[in-house]
């Protein structure tokens, strides 16, 4: 027996010294790679990691890194050194890669599918084609993925009041879903018009005046999602894990319900994931992961988030109420509370786990959600996890799942941690020429798909695009087929096609292709206003090059609310054209009453100074008051971004009628109103 028990000591003690001094890495090239992207990722705590710069660099969150790194770091200087130490640190090892990559690295041998095969695919993972045949043989979910797709491609959000076409693509396929049998479809579709309506009805122009400088403010919006008729059989869906209708609500809704409506779902599916059940495990990686193609996973609030917890637990003693912000901090850098107590990293860390395990089985769709954002949770790779990176990767490309084609093909600012390690790990050359590989085709002229035109890279700040496809097929128009696009053009103004009337107007304004008629380009705007105001939101993005507003002899930096730049644009006609059919000048003043502005000195003052200012210097429809045009001017003028149409027309007045006295810039903007009204 003694023997014995010395035998097994003796193993015990021989399986302990194998296990310590085994090496943790081996002397292969991917054991090297792994061992130094280890020790990068181990500088600081993922959440720490702001993003890496598009030299693959490592940019530290500052106000993270404070609370994180224990109490050596109390004042913003010794956060800035570690971070400077950070950085230089991680610079030399990624020297290191470079080098070890130049001299090791096989190339690529990954297989691109372009095609796809639908027989192993979900139907996430197909291709637009396979989606939109599905929906052509009445499948009742793929109206709802096709939906998630297009939304995912041009980050809508809250399209009922962001984007026409937003609105417009959710609901056709919310009817479509409908029509072939979705019990939840409808509840949505109710729920989409309900908040369009209601967003029409709320006065901007108070809601403005109201809202904070150099921000875009958010009009209210309806928010009952409780209160609407069918919630209760919409939940009990959501609660069976029907993860697409949760995701096309999730593009929806407002942030009042959203993260209530979050929890209750999230806390389900974690239950029954816990228990096992693969199918919850897949829905809740969905759930959480798949969001962020919509909407990034913003590291910022879930620091706040633990800070908060710190010291609201504080606030409850006694006494302590007044300073539990101070010390909260103490708390967090003692590690008493972690980046675990934010709720928003433990669903994020959790929901990258399930995806790993699951990935592990053979699920395509949890494959790509890790490596696009489970990895980003990582301060560590095992083995098999760097391994399976690649092995991942092989199997998407092999079996074409079609978003992770896309990711692939896409070159970002700020690359992402996946596509680092893939850079770092092949040479540039062969994994170059997959990228070339996943690339989808140019589209196609717009004149031979007219009805794909707006499908497509059409967000917010992509009207422009339409705008200049528009132009372009226009100038290039044979004379003989221009009946034909005039004809395009009386059918979209039927449809109240926003995009298209808005890009019509330009065109019919300034002649493009066509004589100028601003008679024309007047009736597109008025009814591309009559749909503007059902998208409050809708901002169109504007600089030196790519001028959104009409010609008024400006250059525009900033942006502009849509529904104001129409209005701006329809003032603008009056303005430079004395006489034309439909022209009204009291019409014309009356919208520059209805535009809702605050002036705060950001960019996007400049076309509203410029418009009430010649307003008044001309006399449309009010009397002429040269001096109330000239302060407008001025307004501008003194600002931090002068526009230039506002200072040539300023010193032209000021060359007529002189200046009586100097105003400083404070009484200016205490006299200025978004709009003539109250004058």
């Amino acid at each position: 027996m003694k023997k014995l028990s010395f035998i097994l000591i003796a193993i015990l003690l021989a399986t302990l010294g194998t296990w310590y001094f085994w090496p943790e890495y081996g002397d292969s090239y991917s054991e090297q790679q792994r061992q130094l992207w280890n020790q990068r990722r181990g500088l600081m705590h993922p959440l720490c990691i702001e993003s890496y710069d598009n030299e693959g660099i490592i940019k530290p969150d500052t106000s993270g890194l404070k609370l994180f790194s224990g109490l050596k770091i109390r004042r913003y200087e010794q956060a800035q050194h570690v971070v400077k130490q950070s950085i230089k640190i991680d610079k030399a090892l990624q020297q290191q890669q470079f080098q070890l990559r130049n001299q090791l690295a096989p190339s690529c041998s990954f297989v691109v599918n372009k095609q796809g095969n639908e027989q192993e695919l979900p139907q996430e993972g197909l291709s637009s084609v396979q989606l939109k045949e599905q929906i052509k043989q009445g499948d009742t979910t793929a109206p709802l993925t096709y939906l998630l797709r297009i939304s995912a491609q041009n980050e809508y959000r809250n399209p009922a009041l962001n984007s026409w076409m937003g609105f417009q693509n959710a609901r056709q396929h919310l009817m479509q879903a409908a029509q072939y049998g979705s019990r939840t479809a409808p509840f949505l579709l109710r729920y989409l018009e309900t908040m369009r309506d209601t967003a029409a009805t709320y006065d901007r122009k108070a809601y403005y005046a109201t809202s904070t400088p150099f921000q875009t403010p958010k009009v209210p919006i309806f928010h009952g999602l409780e209160s609407m008729p069918g919630y209760q059989e919409f939940h009990q869906e959501l609660l069976q894990g029907n993860y697409e209708d949760f995701a096309v609500l999730e593009c929806i809704i407002p942030e009042q319900d959203k993260d209530v409506l979050k929890r209750d779902i999230y806390n389900h599916l974690l239950s029954l994931s816990k228990k096992g059940d693969l199918q919850a495990q897949r829905h809740l990686v969905r759930m959480i992961l798949e969001m962020f193609e919509q909407v990034p996973f913003r590291k910022d609030n879930a620091i706040r988030e633990v800070h908060t917890a710190a010291a609201n637990a504080i606030g409850r003693i006694p006494g302590f109420r007044n300073i539990s912000y101070s010390l909260a901090t103490g708390l967090v850098r003692l590690g008493i509370y972690t980046p675990e107590d934010s709720t928003e990293w433990a669903y994020y860390s959790e929901a990258s786990q399930y995806a790993y395990r699951t990935a592990r089985q053979g699920d395509l769709t949890c494959m790509y959600l890790w490596l696009r954002f489970g990895i980003e949770t990582k301060d560590y790779f095992s083995q098999e996890e760097w391994e399976n990176i690649f092995a991942f990767t092989h199997r998407l490309l092999e079996t074409g799942y079609t978003p992770f084609i896309d990711y692939v093909s896409t070159h970002e600012a700020w690359p992402s941690l996946y596509q680092l390690i893939i850079r770092s790990y092949y040479p540039p050359a062969s994994w170059e020429q997959i990228v070339q590989q996943c690339m989808s085709e140019q589209q196609k002229s717009v004149i031979e798909h007219p009805e794909d035109q707006f499908t497509y890279n059409l967000g917010y700040s992509d009207l422009g695009y339409a705008v200049s496809e528009f132009e372009k097929t226009f100038r290039s128009a044979d004379p003989s087929t221009l009946h034909e696009l005039e004809e395009w053009c009386d059918t979209c103004y039927r449809d109240g096609h926003l995009p298209a009337l808005y890009a019509f107007a330009r065109i019919y304004s300034q002649g493009i292709g066509v004589p100028k008629n601003p008679g024309k380009a007047y009736l597109l705007l008025k009814r591309a206003l009559s749909e503007a105001i059902y998208y409050p939101n809708w901002t169109v993005y504007c600089d030196d090059n790519k001028d959104l507003l009409f010609r008024f002899g400006l250059v525009v930096n900033g942006a502009t609310q849509f529904e104001n730049s129409v209005k701006l644009q329809l003032i603008s006609l009056v303005l430079d054209h004395s006489e034309f059919p439909g022209r009204d000048e009291q019409e014309a003043f009356q919208l520059a009453n209805s535009m809702y502005h605050k002036f705060s000195g950001s960019p996007d003052d400049g076309p509203y100074l410029y418009v009430l200012g010649r307003i008044y210097e001309q006399g449309t429809g009010t009397p002429v008051d040269l001096r109330k045009a000239l302060n407008y001017y001025k307004l501008s003028v003194l600002s931090k971004y002068p526009n230039t149409g506002c200072e040539k027309r300023y010193q032209k007045l000021v060359d007529e009628i002189g200046e009586e006295q100097e105003e400083d810039k404070a009484s200016l903007q205490k006299s200025a109103v978004p709009s003539p009204s109250g004058d």
